[in-house]
């Protein structure tokens, strides 16, 4: 994972209300050339994926009832949502252990340097990824870190790790508890509470985490954020050499399972 980013607003244009429905023709397009060339055995998939991911023109879409947001804010751009959406329009072109390995992989993805993945996601959308990984993935980093980090240090005073302080976190990074947070969001975007999205399930949404990371980064000052930034990168590797453990262990038992010899079913007799 990269070490550091400045962070730089703005700089991606996808389709705006009026170019909408050439945006959707032409994202119908990039799908049914993507599943011809995935028919095709000699075709490297990552590539021929992120060579359509390079090309996406739509901000976000509604399909099979499940909304997908691809660009938060028109700065931070989420690859693996769209991966997650292509792969999922060419039915079981991708074998999942591989699709699962790179949705939950490092980034740049495995196999790629950072000059290949700036290369062929295109400046602008490698920008606004760097976006989106500092300003939602690394930020929900930071938020665990410092959970544990208040966890660890309530049990060192004898209290029970078990108490409920998450507001304590939110104190910490932003200065606010939560609803108070929320008040803010909803005054600045004009977000309002639906049957269908309650504030319990915004705060886990990427656009309130990267309107935190936005907030955050102007009131901090730059060491804090410096040392934030560090202790959110080393909290998701943990988390990542914790995933890779657990897939190397599944692989094993899915291996050990394979060569034991399949068992003879018991009959069940009839009943006359």
């Amino acid at each position: 994972m990269t070490e550091s980013h400045t962070y730089e607003p703005g700089g991606l244009t996808l389709a705006a209300d009026a170019d909408r429905l050439q945006a959707e023709v032409q994202a119908d397009n990039l799908i049914d050339d993507l599943r011809a060339r995935l028919n095709d055995e000699n075709v490297d998939w990552k590539k021929a994926m992120f060579s359509v991911i390079a090309e996406w023109p739509l901000p976000d879409e509604d399909v099979d009832g499940e909304h997908y947001t691809y660009l938060l804010d028109g700065e931070a751009f989420d690859w693996r949502s769209l991966a997650d959406r292509l792969i999922k329009a060419c039915e079981d072109a991708v074998d999942p252990e591989e699709m699962e390995a790179l949705l939950l992989g490092s980034d740049p993805p495995d196999g790629m340097t950072d000059e290949e993945f700036v290369r062929i996601l295109g400046f602008e959308k490698h920008r606004a990824h760097l976006n989106y990984l500092y300003g939602v993935t690394v930020e929900r980093g930071l938020l665990l870190a410092t959970e544990e980090s208040i966890r660890k240090r309530r049990v060192s005073r004898g209290f029970s790790p078990g108490d409920d302080h998450i507001d304590d976190a939110y104190v910490d990074l932003y200065r606010a508890l939560i609803d108070e947070l929320l008040t803010e969001y909803s005054k600045d975007t004009g977000w309002t509470s639906t049957s269908k999205e309650t504030k319990f399930n915004l705060v886990d949404s990427d656009a309130f985490t990267y309107w935190l990371f936005k907030r955050r980064f102007k009131l901090a000052e730059p060491a804090r954020l410096a040392s934030d930034t560090r202790k959110a990168l080393e909290q998701l590797e943990r988390m990542r050499l914790a995933n890779v453990k657990r897939q190397a262990a599944l692989r094993i038992y899915r291996a050990q399972v394979a060569k034991e010899p399949a068992k003879k079913r018991k009959r069940t007799p009839k009943v006359t």
